[in-house]
């Protein structure tokens, strides 16, 4: 098992690299918004670095594999194709809005933050008062910008199997972490995953 998370450590280090690549390109190709998205990135890389060692963690090639989906894809976006008919204000705006809330996200999580389910520190105050997962409903509302401003048929397949990765991320985390009282009555009393009052 410890050779396999070698590997898959080394696969999500080869894949940031790549995916960096991806954005460094767009952004000397004059798309501002792929330096959003580079920076956002590296904190993760950073808070990865120096992040809790986990109590204990989901384990199998499945959980990896799903994991990878979901913390990489959105790296992955094309930059081009038809955009969505929203003024630039509005977009700009909502853009500004997702990157605040993402950094709100990953400061509650803080040093608690990772790339599999794992039980670290159960955190239940900043953002994770109102939903169970801030930081995977940041980057589902920055991926859907970006998606809607590069709208293509790729973007838009790899938009859907970001989001399934997601959903099945996210029930790994919590039937592992359900395991521990304070989740559980965290469980019980914020009742939303992503979004406030729909799910």
């Amino acid at each position: 098992m410890q050779r396999l998370k070698s590997l898959i450590t080394f696969l999500a280090c080869g894949l940031a690299i790549i995916a960096a690549a991806f954005n460094v390109r767009a952004l000397l190709q004059g798309k501002t918004d792929a330096l959003v998205v580079l920076v956002f990135y590296t904190t993760y890389a950073i808070l990865f670095a120096i992040r809790r060692p986990s109590i204990t963690e989901m384990k199998g090639l499945k959980h990896w594999l799903v994991a990878l989906g979901g913390t990489f894809l959105p790296f992955f976006v094309l930059h081009g194709g038809s955009r969505l008919a929203l003024p630039w204000t509005a977009v700009f705006t909502l853009q500004g809005l997702q990157t605040l809330y993402m950094y709100g996200a990953v400061l509650s999580l803080g040093k608690s933050f990772g790339v599999i389910a794992a039980v670290r520190q159960i955190k239940t105050h900043g953002l994770y008062r109102f939903v169970r997962h801030p930081l995977y409903s940041a980057e589902l509302l920055g991926f859907l910008l970006a998606v809607s401003q590069n709208a293509s048929i790729y973007n838009m397949a790899l938009l859907i199997i970001q989001v399934s990765c997601q959903l099945i991320r996210i029930q790994d985390e919590e039937r592992l972490l359900r395991q521990d009282p304070q989740y559980e009555a965290y469980f019980a009393t914020v009742r939303y995953r992503l979004i406030p009052g729909v799910y």
